[in-house]
């Protein structure tokens, strides 16, 4: 189980960041479209609200900083993808 202690050292910016950087390399790589993804988040994750509108509350740009981050920790895979970029 996860605890209280762990659980406050987690940020969520970082999980959407992740989310939304494989969801835009999918875009960008032309395995999917922006619909469909949103189709498949709503149905497959449960979320509420389109992930892109979600990364726009949040602030894209906010979002490829933290990927920036999490790319200078722990390598490329983190790199923000060309169509977040875009969005900045």
């Amino acid at each position: 189980p996860l605890s209280e202690e762990l659980a406050q050292k987690c940020d969520p910016i970082q999980i959407i960041a992740n989310i939304l950087n494989n969801a835009a390399w999918l875009v960008t790589n032309n395995a999917s479209d922006i619909d469909e993804i949103e189709k498949a988040a709503s149905l497959g994750l449960g979320l509420k609200k389109p992930l892109f509108d979600t990364a726009k509350e949040i602030g894209v740009k906010k979002i490829v900083e933290e990927l920036k981050e999490l790319s200078k920790k722990h390598g490329t895979f983190y790199e923000p993808d060309p169509l977040l970029l875009s969005m900045c």
